[in-house]
Order: structure tokens, then C-alpha cells, then sequence
């Protein structure tokens, strides 16, 4: 992976920076690929850390569906078609589910989180480039959040 990131960096359309979206996953592929970008002259500016509650987040990936006509994506909480088992933007009235967006596969993801990527937490914060953001918050703000942090990363 760090010799495809590292050959991909070198290219015109990344001299700005990029963002990484689930790399590193842990305190080992960071320590690599801070090694990797010292080489390049180059650093991560930013770290940023989606805080969210466990518990609400199972809630919000298991009431999860969609349409299978359009893909149009609904909640059993959060975002209920209009007419109950009528998709409101194609009429259809099949829908489904992602195999894996129930409880015990949130869980294991969870725990495999806390075991492998948490610590990234801390070694980011130590290197003061950890940025937290509330990823419980509306979309709206949590979109604000990022572009904050990314507009500062880019400074």
C-alpha cells in the first residue's frame, strides 16, 4: 500500500495534498508511512478523528435500508418513506438490506476498531495533529466540520 500511495503522491494532481480515508489503520502502518513522507519532504497536516456513540451508531447502520429500484436510502427511524413500503422517489416497493448492517457485525467492527485503529488517536494527538470532529452532529455541520479542518490543513 505505501509504495502505490507513494508512487500516486508524486503525481501533478497531488502536489496540493490528498486525503486518506481509512489509511492508516493502525500504529504501524502510521509510523510507515510518516517514514515514507519524510522521504517525500512531505507530512500529515491533519488527523481527523469522527467521535461517535457507539450505541447510537448501531441503531443508525442496522435501521439502514434502501431501494432496490433507485437506491434511495431510508431509515427505519431516522428517514421512513412517506407511504409506508412505497419508495417516495420511484414508487417501487422493494427494498433492501445490507447483509452486514446488523448488530453483531457493528459490534465486531467496533471491537476491531478499539483494538487496531483507536490508538491512532493518541499517537496523532501526540503529534498535535489530531482534529476532532462530532460525528453525531447533523450532516450539515458535520460537513462544515470537515471542510474546516481540511481548509486548515491546506493552509
Amino acid at each position: 500500500v505505501l509504495a502505490i500511495l507513494s508512487d500516486r503522491l508524486s503525481q501533478p494532481d497531488c502536489a496540493r495534498g490528498v486525503v486518506l480515508d481509512g489509511f492508516p489503520r493502525t500504529t504501524g502502518q502510521a509510523e510507515a508511512l510518516d517514514r515514507m513522507l519524510v522521504e517525500k519532504g512531505q507530512a500529515v497536516n491533519a488527523a481527523i478523528s469522527l467521535e461517535v456513540d457507539d450505541a447510537r451508531m448501531v441503531v443508525r447502520i442496522t435501521g439502514r435500508f434502501t431501494c432496490a429500484s433507485c437506491g434511495m436510502g431510508y431509515h427505519d427511524i431516522f428517514k421512513k418513506p412517506k407511504t409506508e413500503g412505497v419508495c417516495d422517489q420511484c414508487g417501487s416497493k422493494e427494498f433492501s438490506r445490507r447483509a452486514d448492517d446488523n448488530a453483531e457485525t457493528v459490534k465486531s467492527r467496533l471491537m476491531a476498531y478499539y483494538r487496531e485503529t483507536a490508538p491512532l488517536v493518541g499517537y496523532y494527538f501526540a503529534k498535535d495533529r489530531l482534529r476532532s470532529i462530532d460525528g453525531m452532529a447533523d450532516i450539515g455541520e458535520v460537513s462544515k466540520q470537515l471542510d474546516d479542518v481540511l481548509d486548515q490543513a491546506a493552509a
